[in-house]
């Protein structure tokens, strides 16, 4: 069927739900209409314009690729191979993303959720909602995938390749802090009450106070090794 000069194809077929609706979502990210059908037999069937049928098979290879890296990651991680997970997951080519954009300083806005330690959600009013969080600039999530968004917080595989396709700086920050699992809470705190952040506990010891504590235990170890000889010994 045509629709103003072009009609749909189908680029993606298959029986996993939250597959097609991760495809769908990384096509609507980058502008590309999509949509969403079943099939008689019950496959999913994830179809766009054939104007753009290049451009979504490289959004498409761009997931397929992002769901093989986590898939290997997780295998090598289980295996206690951490070295050669570190070698396999290779810089990603930082590209231009059409997420980041200004906002008009007059557009009223309000925070929504705040997270100690990982940054905040900031909601302008029919523009979208600003990601502040990781290095800037922030990305912003239009006004109309936002439920979108926050229903893949729910499912934390289908999230992480998410965040990883369309979000890449944001993914590798959270990835280097550590912080994967404080986001999504973030991310949840807006439509759910979930656990305040675990404080993180600081050492105010100086290097040279905890040399001195490791002398002294190192010390009573070598002193009481000595006793034991000597009773032994007698």
């Amino acid at each position: 069927m045509r629709e103003g000069g072009w009609s749909w194809i189908v680029i993606y077929t298959t029986s996993d739900e939250w597959m097609a609706r991760l495809i769908k979502a990384a096509m609507a990210a980058q502008g590309i209409r999509c949509k969403l059908d079943r099939s008689r037999r019950g496959d999913y069937i994830v179809s766009v314009p054939d104007v753009k049928e290049l451009d979504a098979l490289e959004v498409l290879n761009r997931v397929e690729m992002a769901i093989s890296e986590h898939a290997m990651e997780r295998l090598l991680e289980r295996e206690g191979r951490s070295e050669e997970m570190r070698g396999f997951v290779r810089e990603r080519r930082e590209e231009p993303s059409p997420i980041p954009r200004a906002v008009p300083t007059a557009v009223e806005k309000v925070v929504i959720a705040s997270r100690e330690g990982v940054g905040e959600i900031v909601h302008y009013i029919d523009r979208g909602y600003e990601l502040r969080v990781g290095p800037e600039p922030y990305y912003m999530v239009e006004e109309s995938r936002w439920a979108e968004f926050t229903d893949f917080s729910a499912q934390r595989h289908e999230f992480s390749i998410l965040l990883r396709t369309e979000y890449p700086r944001l993914y590798k920050w959270l990835k280097q802090n550590k912080l994967m699992g404080e986001f999504i809470r973030l991310v949840e705190s807006t439509y759910r009450d979930v656990p305040p952040p675990r404080p993180r506990r600081e050492s105010n010891l100086t290097l040279k106070q905890k040399l001195i504590i490791w002398a002294v235990v190192i010390a009573g170890a070598v002193g009481a090794f000595i006793a034991l000889m000597i009773a032994l010994s007698g």
